[in-house]
């Protein structure tokens, strides 16, 4: 079992890796708008930038909030409160912690 914890560690450190180098990434997205719009083209153009950093931003949120739940999973580890239900404190299956590891309820609680 304690092993299966080090193997579900192993990968949300990944994970977090992985979002935190997305995360960057679209950081460094430029977000441009030209001050006063002339005609249908330029209109269209910022139209498409504004929908284009829209969803940007919808996604940053999404892989923010990811971020920010590995992170609490993993100062769970530190603590040694992994894989406790937070409703009931009992045991979350390892079954249910490889499946879904940023859970923070067992099965009877969610």
């Amino acid at each position: 079992m304690e092993m299966d914890k080090v193997a579900l560690e192993n990968s949300l450190l990944q994970k977090k890796d992985q979002l935190e180098s997305y995360l960057k990434e679209m950081d460094y997205e430029e977000i441009q708008f030209s001050g006063v719009m002339i005609d249908s083209e330029e209109i269209a153009s910022a139209a498409i930038k504004f929908e284009r950093n829209s969803r940007l931003f919808i996604v940053k949120r999404s892989f923010q909030e990811t971020l920010d739940k590995i992170n609490r999973s993993l100062q769970k580890v530190k603590n040694g409160t992994y894989g406790t239900c937070e409703s009931c404190g009992k045991t979350i299956g390892i079954e249910r912690l490889q499946a879904i590891p940023l859970t923070i309820f067992c099965i009877n609680c969610s």
